[in-house]
């Protein structure tokens, strides 16, 4: 009788390994996951810091790269297309100030003052005989787009802007 009750619970084993469609294997006391710091190395030290991070913000709430510079700009109106340049400063406190130092439109020149907030830049453009705002939405550290229009004018134009 000890024979078959043997013989019966391993043909039972085997009955169940092989009418599964999956078998699980596991090592006593692996059950996997870590404990304590993942990320260091031999010698005790971090390896560095986490993968993916953000890119770090200023306090003016966007991309730590500066928007200072010299950009080329294009704009889409109804009767026609400008292009030109202009110089772009960025002070403390997302302020930004600057001037249009090229444009092939009837507006010439321009002082710029305005500023940005996170992703979102804003200025007004005044050459003593008119003024225009520009919103803004930065794509990159590089490009922006959104609307040109005279302030207090009803119309308006589409606005690229990418720096040198």
């Amino acid at each position: 009788m000890y024979h078959d009750t043997k013989t019966t619970i391993i043909a039972c084993a085997i009955a169940v390994l092989l009418g599964s469609d999956r078998i699980v294997l596991a090592q006593a006391g692996s059950t996997g996951g870590f404990i304590g710091k993942s990320d260091k190395s031999i010698s005790g030290g971090d390896l560095g810091e986490p993968r993916g991070r953000t890119s770090p913000t200023n306090k003016a709430g966007h991309a730590a790269t500066s928007l200072s510079g010299r950009w080329d700009w294009e704009a889409g109106c109804a009767i026609s297309r400008y292009f030109g340049a202009f110089q772009l400063t960025e002070l403390s406190g997302g302020q930004l100030a600057g001037e249009f130092t090229r444009d092939s439109g009837a507006v010439q020149g321009g002082q710029i003052s305005g500023s940005v907030h996170g992703s979102e830049v804003s200025f007004l453009r005044d050459n003593g005989e008119s003024k225009l705002r520009y919103n803004l939405v930065l794509d990159s550290s590089r490009k922006m787009h959104g609307s040109a229009s005279y302030a207090g004018a009803g119309f308006g134009c589409t606005f690229t802007a990418t720096k040198r």
